[in-house]
C-alpha cells in the first residue's frame, strides 16, 4: 500500500509559518529589505482575493480550533474533507498558484527558508494538508492511512497547548495588514536609510513591541523633516513660485498634524522623505 505522501512546500498553513517567522526574524536583526521581500510575497500569494486565500484560512482556522471538545474535533474533521472535496475542483489552477508560490520563494528568500524555521504542531499542520488534499478521487487503498491521519488530528483538536507560540499569528497578520499598504506603494523595493528606520520599528510595534521606541523614531523624522522643509522654504524656486511655497507651507502643517498612531500617518511621513530626496535633488 502506498504511503500518503506530504510535500510540506505545498502546505500552505506551513508556508504562512514559515513567511511570517522570515518576517519576524528579518525585522528583529533590521533587515529591512527582507521583511519587505517575505510580506510582498504573502500579499501577492495568500492575502485576501488570491487562488490560496481561502485555503489558508481554512487551514489557519482548525489550527486555532485546539482545545475544543471531541465531538467539536470530528465535526472539524468532517468538515475539513468536505472542504478537500470542494477545493478539488479547482485542483489545477491552486497548484499553478502553489508552484507560483514556491518558486518566488526560493527565488527571493533562498531554498532553505523550507528548512530554516521549526514549526510547532507540524504533524497537526501535515494532517491538515493531507486532509485537504483528500478530493472526491480519493482511493480506497489509503483509507486505513487517512484514518490513522484523522485520529491525529482529533487527538491534537483536542489537546491543550503545551507552550507559548513562538510567533503570534494574530499579532504577525496585524502587522502584515498594516504593513503590506507600504510595501504596495514600493517602499519594500527601494527603502532609503530613514525610511528604513521608521519602518523597522513601525513593523516591530506592530509585532507587539513597546510602542516607545517608536514613538521616539517618528517624532526624530517628523522634526529632522519639518525643519528641512522650513529651511528650503526660503530657497529662490520657492521665493519665486507661489503655488509651489504654498504646497510646502501646506506640507509642514500637515506635519505637524501626523498622529504617530495612525497607519496614514506612518505611510505619510515615509511619503515626505520621498519629497525631501526630490528637494535634494
Amino acid at each position: 500500500m502506498k504511503k500518503l505522501s506530504h510535500n510540506k512546500k505545498r502546505n500552505v498553513g506551513l508556508v504562512y509559518e514559515f513567511l511570517t517567522r522570515e518576517v519576524s526574524a528579518a525585522v528583529v536583526a533590521g533587515d529591512n529589505p527582507r521583511a519587505a521581500r517575505a510580506l510582498s510575497i504573502i500579499a501577492g500569494h495568500l492575502n485576501e482575493g488570491t487562488e490560496l486565500a481561502d485555503e489558508l484560512s481554512m487551514h489557519r482556522k482548525v489550527m486555532e480550533a485546539r482545545g475544543c471538545s471531541e465531538r467539536l474535533a470530528h465535526r472539524i474533521v468532517d468538515e475539513l474533507k468536505a472542504a478537500g472535496i470542494r477545493l478539488g475542483a479547482r485542483s489545477a489552477s491552486r497548484d499553478a498558484a502553489k508552484s507560483a508560490l514556491i518558486h518566488e520563494m526560493n527565488r527571493t528568500l533562498g531554498r532553505d527558508i523550507f528548512t530554516r524555521y521549526r514549526i510547532p504542531d507540524y504533524t497537526a499542520h501535515a494532517s491538515i494538508s493531507i486532509l485537504l488534499s483528500r478530493g472526491i478521487d480519493s482511493r480506497m487503498d489509503e483509507a486505513v492511512d487517512v484514518a490513522r491521519v484523522e485520529d491525529h488530528l482529533v487527538e491534537f483538536l483536542t489537546s491543550q497547548p503545551t507552550e507559548r507560540p513562538h510567533v503570534d499569528r494574530e499579532a504577525t497578520m496585524f502587522a502584515y495588514k498594516n504593513a503590506v499598504g507600504l510595501f504596495e506603494q514600493e517602499f519594500g523595493k527601494e527603502l532609503d536609510a530613514d525610511q528604513a528606520d521608521i519602518l523597522r520599528e513601525y513593523v516591530r510595534v506592530s509585532l507587539g513591541g513597546n510602542r516607545a521606541p517608536f514613538e521616539r523614531t517618528f517624532e526624530r523624522h517628523r522634526t529632522a523633516l519639518r525643519e528641512h522643509l522650513r529651511v528650503h522654504r526660503h530657497d529662490q524656486e520657492f521665493r519665486q513660485d507661489p503655488d509651489m511655497s504654498a504646497r510646502l507651507d501646506e506640507a509642514i502643517k500637515d506635519l505637524d498634524a501626523l498622529d504617530p498612531s495612525n497607519e496614514e500617518s506612518v505611510e505619510r511621513l515615509m511619503l515626505y522623505h520621498n519629497l525631501k530626496r526630490e528637494i535634494e535633488s
